[in-house]
């Protein structure tokens, strides 16, 4: 039976319960399984095989490599096997996977919130609150983002403040996508898919090896195409056919040099090219869901959820180009890394702005930037029992912005332009660790960011400011860690989070104040049954000062300051390996992310005035979300090895907008994916059969509300549906 996006609220509450109380006691049980574990001898409880154990997973996300279950923070990773595995092709694919993790895009960005902060700016000007780097790269503009996964060794999401080790805008979180690197050794490998509902093609592939005889030079060429028709059917007579749609290519190429143990280089070119209709803006309605001037003017509104809308134009074509040269330096006091970036990136983007047959309005953006990057850490060795690590990095950004919105019956467009508008930011920092005894480690961090913003401000119908502004701060990080045992760990810390002030490119109005927070939290990692269950708690506090919140007003949009927000919740990863060949997943998040202060008139129905939105929801910020998921391998003789997977996700209602309405919002929705996978003996050929979105849910992934000029139209922008196919991919 078909869930429906509109599941009434009984049904929700009932499933949030379910999902609470089922977290609650998986958490209880977690607590009391070492005890059972050290029973098992004298319970004549039989052991699981050698074989059922978790594998052991690396990460970088304290600038080191440690063990997942080790590192004092909540983090979660997924490998570059994992994500073919799963067909998790994009970043926006892991939304609702991740605990916490909510992504989506508008325009040219795709928007990254984790634990309810994120960002929404519509014109540029702001930073996000949550991170993206490629290869330790940090990118100002994160549209390349939606396209990164191809030739990867492992996905990081670091979740809470990681002020400290990963820059001014990680209040919410960071996310890290490592790819894979040459080595020596000859591999290649090359995938094709093909699907329906919509049609979709794409192939990837690889190829590595030594470029010399000695294997001091070694390559890697990987490549992506993508295509499909697109999600969503324009019901307009003219326009594109459909939206949602993908025609895109990416390819890297990497030389690495390693002429001893001490010292590495490598050099990674980037490209990724785009041409697109873009998405759809599909019209939910104005306040309350009443007509816009659009529909008073003969205009048709498409039907709720419908996977339709009406557009008259749409385009969105891009490219994004970086480099990237990073070394590792071994010397007798320790480490030394460095990575030297530049990149250039273009956007062209027409939309429809009213989401109806009528020629009301629309939005054309052109975007042309570029940005350098830098950073060198030194990891001390020697040190005894304490670790340190410092480092220093600056990153500049230009973009020329051009935006320009008619408006029927406008005497001229609504012309929106920051040219250039400029980023300059510096930091240093040092994070060091202190093994205290075999079992308690003492951490810690500071950072110094230093931030400046430019640009020519211009609104044709409003005026022009020069803006120029500089912010500071010191942000830090202070914890413990406790090895329990050799299979539990527990962690505790408190740290703060800055982003610097920022403004909408065309407001004309001085930006606003940055926006600081501090986060305590607590974990418990634990391995347990022999290593065949692996479970990650955490729970945390974070209070936000100043939380910039951004709003579509009269000519332009704008950002303003929240006064203060309080985020507390809970989250919980579990793999439990019960039987051979059987994996269980279950991942989840209990989120209570209100406003304390802050109020606000709502330029979508300014006739509501002044309104106190003490305890409403952020945006992005869902009650309870979970997702379980199982694989079964079966042999089959000499055809090798079938995975049959599926997992469900579920989320609570949630809210695009601060004032909590209706028409910027989605019901409790869940989805299922599918997939069965044939691994060949040898492991040289692999076949997919797979299902995402199997019972074709319409999610919402944002809503965006208008200017109330245009009627406060609420415009929805929708995840996938429903997307079936077969994969082919052989291993050389």
């Amino acid at each position: 039976m078909k869930l429906s996006t509109q599941t009434t609220k009984p049904r929700s509450v009932r499933l949030a319960l379910a999902s609470q109380c089922a977290l609650a006691v998986l958490a209880a049980l977690v607590t009391t399984l070492p005890a059972q574990a050290q029973a098992d001898d004298s319970a004549g409880t039989e052991a699981p095989d050698a074989e059922r154990r978790i594998a052991t997973v690396t990460v970088t996300a304290t600038r080191r490599e440690t063990t997942l279950q080790e590192a004092p923070l909540a983090v979660s990773s997924l490998s570059g096997d994992t994500l073919e595995e799963q067909h998790l092709r994009s970043v926006t694919d892991l939304s609702g996977l991740i605990p916490g993790l909510q992504v989506g895009s508008s325009y040219s960005s795709t928007r990254l919130n984790i634990r309810g902060i994120g960002t929404n700016d519509v014109a540029g000007g702001a930073d996000p609150g949550v991170s993206f780097h490629l290869n330790g790269v940090f990118l100002g503009v994160t549209g390349p983002a939606a396209n990164a996964f191809y030739d990867v060794s492992r996905v990081e999401v670091l979740r809470g403040p990681q002020g400290t080790l990963f820059g001014r805008n990680a209040t919410g979180g960071s996310v890290n996508v490592i790819t894979a690197r040459p080595q020596p050794e000859f591999s290649a490998e090359l995938g094709a898919m093909a699907g329906f509902d919509p049609v979709q093609y794409g192939a990837d592939g690889y190829i590595n090896g030594a470029l010399n005889d000695s294997g001091t030079l070694s390559g890697r060429a990987s490549f992506r195409y993508g295509y499909n028709e697109g999600y969503t059917e324009n019901l307009g007579s003219v326009g594109p056919d459909r939206f949602d749609d993908d025609d895109s290519y990416g390819i890297r190429t990497q030389l690495a040099y390693a002429p001893s143990s001490t010292f590495e280089a490598n050099l990674a070119l980037e490209y990724d090219h785009r041409d697109s209709t873009g998405q759809a803006y599909v019209l939910i309605g104005g306040p309350d869901f009443a007509p816009i001037p659009a529909e008073d003017l003969g205009g048709i509104r498409p039907e709720p959820d419908s996977g339709t809308t009406y557009a008259n134009r749409g385009f969105n074509r891009g490219e994004f180009m970086l480099a990237t040269l990073d070394t590792r330096t071994e010397t007798s006091g320790g480490t030394l890394k460095t990575i030297v970036s530049g990149g250039k990136f273009t956007a062209d983007i027409d939309t429809d702005g009213d989401g109806t047959t009528v020629d009301f309005t629309n939005t054309f953006m052109e975007l042309d930037g570029e940005q350098l990057f830098a950073e060198a850490t030194y990891d001390f060795s020697g040190l005894g029992p304490f670790d340190l690590i410092v480092g220093a990095n600056g990153f500049y950004q230009s973009v020329d912005q051009r935006m320009a919105v008619p408006i029927l019956g406008f005497p001229a467009p609504v012309l929106l332009t920051g040219v250039p508008f400029r980023t300059t930011s510096y930091a240093a920092f040092a994070n060091g660790n202190y093994q205290v005894t075999d079992v308690i480690s003492l951490f810690g961090g500071v950072r110094y960011t230093f931030d400046r913003k430019a640009v020519n401000d211009f609104n044709n119908f409003v005026g022009s400011l020069n803006i120029r502004e500089n912010w500071d701060q010191t942000t830090y990080e202070i914890g413990a860690s406790f090895d329990i045992s050799d299979n539990l760990n527990a962690y505790v810390k408190h740290g703060t989070g800055f982003k610097s002030g920022g403004f909408q490119i065309g407001n004309v109005e001085p930006p606003v104040n940055p926006e600081t927070n501090a986060s305590t939290e607590i974990g418990l990692k634990g391995l347990f049954f022999d290593g065949s269950l692996s479970a990650n708690l955490a729970a945390f506090h974070m209070a936000y000062d100043d939380l910039q919140i951004q709003q579509v007003t009269g000519f332009s949009s704008g950002f303003k300051n929240a006064a203060k927000a309080t985020i507390n919740g809970m989250e919980a990863e579990f793999t439990w390996l019960p039987a051979d060949n059987l994996r269980l997943e279950l991942n989840g998040t209990l989120l209570d992310a209100r406003f304390d202060e802050f109020e606000s008139v709502d330029p979508a129905n300014p006739a509501l005035g002044v309104q106190d939105l003490s305890g409403n929801r952020l945006r992005k910020a869902p009650r309870s979300s979970f997702s379980l998921a199982a694989y079964q391998n079966v042999a089959v003789g000499s055809l090798g090895t079938l995975t049959f997977g599926g997992r469900y996700y579920w989320q609570d209602e949630v809210y695009f907008s601060e004032f909590n309405i209706p028409v910027a919002s989605n019901d409790a929705v869940g989805r299922v994916d599918l997939s069965v996978n044939l691994v060949s003996p040898g492991e040289d050929w692999e076949f997919s059969v797979f299902a995402r979105n199997a019972t074709d849910e319409r999610v919402r992934g944002a809503t965006l509300v208008v200017s109330s000029l245009l009627g406060s139209a609420a415009l929805a922008l929708y995840e996938p549906g429903r997307s079936a196919g077969v994969s082919l991919r052989r291993h050389f």
